[in-house]
């Protein structure tokens, strides 16, 4: 069906004159009956209407999450004239507030039109269509997601397709220019916040950068969600070898009324580098707006557009990402959406949170086979800084080795077949490879006078079997293994690729690099036939580990090795036929220098944790009077300033003059009024001044309060305890009766305000117990488990069901194995007498207290507290982790509180943290290590250690370093067994890097980094759904003690050095998760808050693995056992802290304090004793009778 010339928009519109003629192709219409590439197309003409909350496109489709205002094919006209049709989708209910747009660009339909490639490939890789909305551009962002997420989505389809007018061009600066008009044309909707960003995958990604150069004003960040960036080198003559069918079938795939921009034919026009590849190469130093690049090692097409874009684009404001996955996957995936809006909250939005501390470079690895990748590690640069460049030769018996080889040798192979030759190396050591690689090979063909060369790295199994890597995660496809995966590039990656035609082997010697070459294709420099030529071919980058024993083969064929797109006839040949005879390569004499340079990484084997939205601050309002006592200094004086700042009138009172006189000149909304709140006749002046000065009084702030000035409680004398009390109550109840009563008698009583005990600043003074706190009593606590709990606990047990176990499976490799689960269920149903060791449990001195935190409330905290009878013993706060708990102590404490003579003594107290033991719950979300630290000091502070020193491991390795970090006059030193450095570098840490580097690895350090290695790949499953999903996980720990029995004794067992343990210490220990006040499942709680944290002021980084790293200057001692779950290089240690005592330990594991308690005793003896490096950090207290 041929075309309408009639029709308005064709060849309407200006072309760019950049020095070439162009060919144009009639576009294939939408109703074309025999197109190629069917499409779905939508009526044309402008519509506007509500899509309500439900709605679905087709019932495969997710029903749509919110009211949706719709308008459909609005006219957007250009500078020279053509229109542009586009649709709108955006939140009916905004809150009252404007909103940005996001933008995807491309010719490949609105609204769920056009053809869409992921009905095409197998599986839709991994992303099912009750996933999406139905109402997304192919490769672009879902309406109903960014809706929901604060978003309008503002769809066009491109110039010259569908129905827009003029000729379609593939990239360049035309698209560039119609992106800028289109988003100044929508910046000034009514409803529009002004901020337009654009996102997308491929041709999506590939037209952000042509936009962004042309710099429109309201355009404030890009997210090329992987876009090529040369379309010469990376897609159309990659190694000077044309490729056509795949752009082909693509325009056939894009309907239009026009002309189309014939790239193939442009292609075939233009062999060399020109004028014409020049329009098609972005220029990233005409882009100056925030980016968020993402990249994949797996697509045949944007790998190097990617690392262009990160390297090149002009700006600090970018960020890098490699992923492991197919680029749709990824587009789709939860977490990659998360992130974006992160990043364009921060530049659409303009809120301010915390995206800038996001590592500026992640990388994932592969590991190929059926284990999952490594995600994001983080890293300063890319290529990344830390990688050495390795040479392996090519050898005469077909394997790659570390230095030249001596023997001449001559391998050929059939370059009009698959044909290939291949050298293998097998990897001594576990390595990652993680980059560029490059390889110069010395060439010659009898037949022909030019030559095609294909290269691909593939991987090799400790068995010598080639591997293959799933794009998708196998759990999201309907198959078992990788070999079961389609043979397609999008489901399965083979390994990185290189190409290259000999007659454009020439190199430009200005930009190409040690890793990297770089052809200028001017001109053709053809092989005469036998002769024998050098070739640089650049293998595009890759991030895959290898274990000790797999292998890498080179492979070097006439032939792509790349697996086709899709099994279709259009794209399945991917290489022109041009080879002819057989290839040669010489190695050997003068072509010994036959090497593959490759990117060695030395590798971190931790994730880093991706960043969270910052919080929202809430501010006081209202214009009444208010009453605020105690209000000259502190809590008072700060809130009253808030007050003021809202636009409220406020009296403050009193008893020091000179400080309420200040706060009083600092606005002229506040006055000042001298009292003392202890009498009834100064509250009654009070109120008399009120009504004087305003005529009523609104709102009651009592914060007049005192303490001991952290005295110990056996120093205080009785006048100081009257004072305190006095202040601290009847103030309260002057106010209740004076202020109060006036209130209800005029019948204005909203509710009483109360005592600023129970309001609190957003940051208590360091050293300062509440008044609440004060006057709250420690008591003597006994564990006592109602009998009606521990039947049902064995009722549970009773009726548990069992899954079977595979016969041939390694013990212990998947989990606990069922016949010892079933010996321990039993036992813990029969034998077990939980009221033995309650009673055991109950010989510990524990106690029960109220602490109140900050923004938190009120909160029953249950320790163990013993002091030593030494008067000079050193105040130690012993900090559990999971899942362990104040149990944990029993076998250290006698050692600890002895001593006083040749060694120091200890004062112990060991809370339980809140939602473990028998501590509260946490009452909301968000209660972080912050918490749990204030919780811990506040409680010394309470039981008179003002000052003291803190051990921890697993969570109370956590809240050590915060009470470092947040307590440091108080918190005098910090002693851990379990410890996460940060990775150093040149950057970070110039003069450790320097001694890493001057040191080799100790075989303990070795051995540790293997170890870290295993639990980040076998052993870290728990701490990823207890990170992302607690909830889920509790109510299967809640519901069945089995089940809690399977998920902590596995740790038990793994995480321990051999350690054997009995079945009673180990239902002990499970049992008091069970018998928890807050429940098994609230103690998983906190690793979803720590990889959730809240950015603010002082702590801007989203995980708390990463807040704790920093650098804290205060005394650090650190005991190091071998079986720990993480254990990196000694000196990065150092970083964290001044390092005064390290102790490297050849027995030992998770839980030191249970299975070496005389070691863990010794360091701790050594590094608090005489000589050691913390020794007297607790003034007066030594540790010592002297």
């Amino acid at each position: 069906m041929p075309i309408d010339k009639s029709w308005p928009g064709y060849k309407k519109g200006t072309i760019p004159d950049d020095g070439f003629e162009w060919i144009w192709q009639e576009a294939i219409p939408a109703d074309e009956p025999d197109r190629p590439v069917k499409v779905v197309t939508i009526p044309f003409g402008y519509e506007k209407r509500v899509l309500p909350r439900g709605w679905q496109k087709t019932p495969e489709n997710m029903p749509l999450e919110l009211e949706i205002i719709f308008e459909k094919d609005i006219e957007i006209v250009m500078r020279d004239g053509v229109k542009i049709y586009a649709d709108i989708y955006r939140p009916a209910d905004t809150g009252g507030k404007k909103i940005p747009i996001i933008m995807p660009y491309s010719p490949y339909g609105k609204g769920g039109g056009g053809a869409n490639l992921m009905d095409v490939v197998p599986y839709r890789v991994g992303v099912p269509k009750s996933r999406q909305s139905g109402l997304e551009k192919f490769e672009g962002p879902d309406p109903n997601e960014w809706c929901r997420r604060g978003y309008a989505i503002l769809d066009p389809n491109a110039r010259g397709s569908f129905d827009s007018e003029g000729n379609l061009h593939y990239f360049g600066r035309k698209e560039g220019e119609d992106c800028y008009d289109i988003i100044e044309f929508a910046a000034k909707y009514d409803w529009c916040n002004g901020s337009v960003g654009m996102a997308g995958n491929s041709w999506l990604g590939i037209v952000q950068y042509w936009a962004a150069m042309e710099q429109p004003p309201h355009l404030k960040a890009i997210a090329p969600w992987e876009g090529l960036s040369d379309v010469y080198r990376d897609l159309c003559r990659r190694g000077g070898i044309p490729w056509a069918p795949f752009l082909k079938w693509v325009l056939m795939g894009i309907p239009g009324r026009g002309l189309q921009e014939a790239v193939t034919e442009m292609a075939e026009a233009h062999e060399f580098y020109d004028a014409y590849w020049e329009s098609k190469r972005v220029d990233f130093s005409k882009i100056k707006i925030p980016s968020y690049i993402l990249g994949s090692y797996s697509t045949m097409l944007h790998t190097i557009g990617s690392v262009r874009a990160w390297r090149d684009t002009d700006t600090d404001k970018k960020w890098l990402r490699f992923h492991p996955h197919q680029e749709w996957y990824e587009d789709y995936h939860y977490r990659s959406i998360d992130d974006l809006d992160r990043f364009f909250t921060r530049y659409l939005k303009g809120e301010e949170n915390g995206w800038e501390n996001t590592p500026k470079v992640r990388v994932s690895m592969y590991r190929f086979g059926e284990k999952y990748s490594l995600y994001d590690q983080v890293e300063t640069d890319y290529p990344i800084p830390r990688t050495k460049y390795t040479k392996l030769y090519l050898t005469s018996n077909q394997t790659l080795q570390n230095s030249p080889g001596t023997e001449e040798a001559v391998h050929s192979y059939d370059s009009t077949s698959g044909d290939m030759v291949t050298y293998d190396y097998i990897f001594p050591e576990r390595t990652t490879l993680a980059g560029f690689s490059k390889l110069k090979v010395f060439v010659s063909c009898q037949e022909h006078n030019d030559l095609d060369i294909y290269v691909m790295l593939r991987k090799l199994s400790i068995d010598g079997e080639l591997m293959e890597q799933s794009n998708v995660p196998l759990h999201e496809l309907p198959v078992k293994s990788v070999k079961e995966v389609a043979n397609v590039n999008p489901t399965k990656y083979l390994g990185p690729t290189g190409i290259l035609r000999a007659s454009h082997r020439e190199l430009d010697s200005q930009q190409s690099t040690e890793y990297w070459p770089v052809h200028p294709h001017l001109r053709a420099d053809y092989v005469e036939p036998g002769d024998v030529v050098e070739m640089n071919i650049g293998i595009w980058p890759m991030g895959i580990i290898y274990e000790k024993g797999e292998g890498l083969r080179l492979q070097i064929s006439g032939k792509t090795m790349v697996l086709p797109e899709w099994d279709n006839p259009h794209v399945k040949r991917m290489e022109p036929q041009f080879n002819k005879g057989h290839h040669r390569v010489h190695l050997g004499g003068k072509y010994a220098e036959s090497f593959l340079l490759f990117s060695k990484s030395f590798e971190n084997p931790f994730e880093p944790a991706m960043i969270t939205p910052a919080a929202t601050v809430q501010y006081l309002s209202g214009i009444r009077p208010n009453w605020l006592s105690g209000g000259a200094s502190g809590f008072g004086a700060a809130t009253a300033k808030r007050f003021a700042e809202a636009g409220a009138k406020v009296v403050i009172s009193d008893i020091n003059p000179d400080d309420g006189a200040r706060i009083a000149e600092s606005s002229p909304s506040i006055k000042f009024f001298q009292g003392d709140v202890t009498k009834a006749e100064d509250w009654q002046r009070l109120l008399g001044f009120i009504l004087k000065e305003f005529g009523k009084v609104s709102i009651l702030v009592n914060n007049a309060g005192t303490t001991y000035r952290n005295k110990p409680t056996l120093e205080v004398t009785e006048q100081e305890f009257d004072r305190v009390a006095s202040v601290n109550l009847n103030s309260i109840f002057q106010a209740i009766r004076i202020i109060v009563s006036h209130l209800i008698e005029r019948g204005s009583l909203q509710g009483h305000k109360g005592s600023c005990s129970r309001i609190c600043p957003s940051r208590h003074p360091r050293n300062l117990v509440t008044q609440q706190q004060a006057m709250s009593p420690i008591t003597p606590y006994k564990i006592d488990i109602p009998d009606e709990k521990i039947q049902r606990l064995k009722q549970q047990i009773a009726l548990a069901d069992f899954p079977d176990e595979l016969p041939d499976v390694e013990p212990w490799s998947r989990g606990m194995p069922l016949a010892d689960l079933k010996r321990l269920a039993a036992y813990w149903k029969n034998g077990f007498d939980w009221r033995k060791q309650e009673a055991k449990l109950n010989e510990l001195p524990q106690f029960m207290t109220q602490i109140d935190i900050d923004g938190f409330g009120t909160y029953n905290i249950h320790f163990v507290h013993q002091p030593s009878p030494m008067k000079d013993a050193i105040p130690l706060l012993f900090c559990h982790g999971w899942p362990g708990s104040f149990a944990e102590i029993t076998k250290i404490l006698p050692m600890l509180i002895s001593g006083g003579n040749d060694s120091p003594s200890f004062h112990v107290v060991v809370p339980s943290m809140v939602d473990y033991g028998f501590s509260s719950g946490a009452k909301k979300a968000n209660f972080q290590f912050e918490q749990h630290a204030e919780v811990a000091h506040k409680l010394m502070v309470k039981l008179g250690y003002k000052e003291y020193v803190a051990q921890g491991g697993d969570l109370g390795y956590f809240v050590v370093r915060f009470l470092a970090m947040l307590y440091p006059e108080s918190c005098k030193a910090q002693h851990i067994n379990m410890c996460h450095p940060p990775e150093i570098s040149a950057a970070s840490h110039p003069v450790l890097w320097a001694q890493f580097e001057a040191t080799p690895l100790t075989e303990h350090e070795k051995a540790g980094i293997a170890r870290s290695r295993w639990f980040r790949e076998e052993g870290f499953g728990y701490n990823l759904l207890q990170s992302t999903r607690p909830q889920t996980a509790g109510y299967a720990i809640t519901a069945s003690p089995v089940a809690l029995l399977a998920w902590i004794y596995e740790k038990l067992h793994d995480w321990a050095d051999d350690y054997p343990w009995t079945d009673d210490e180990a239902l002990t220990w499970i049992s008091i998760y069970y018998f928890s006040t807050a429940g098994a499942a609230a103690s998983q709680r906190i690793y979803y808050e720590k990889t959730h944290r809240t950015p603010r002021n002082g702590f801007p980084l989203k995980d708390a693995h990463l807040e704790v790293q920093r650098y804290i200057d205060v005394p650090l001692g650190y005991s190091r056992f071998p079986k720990e779950i993480v254990l990196l290089p000694n000196i990065w240690v150092k970083a964290m802290g001044p390092l005064v005592f390290l102790a490297e330990h050849k027995k030992g594991g998770h839980f030191a304090a249970w299975e070496l308690p005389e070691v863990l005793v010794q360091d701790l003896r050594t590094m608090f004793g005489k000589g050691g490096g913390a020794y007297g950090v607790v003034p007066g207290k030594s540790g010592y009778d002297q």
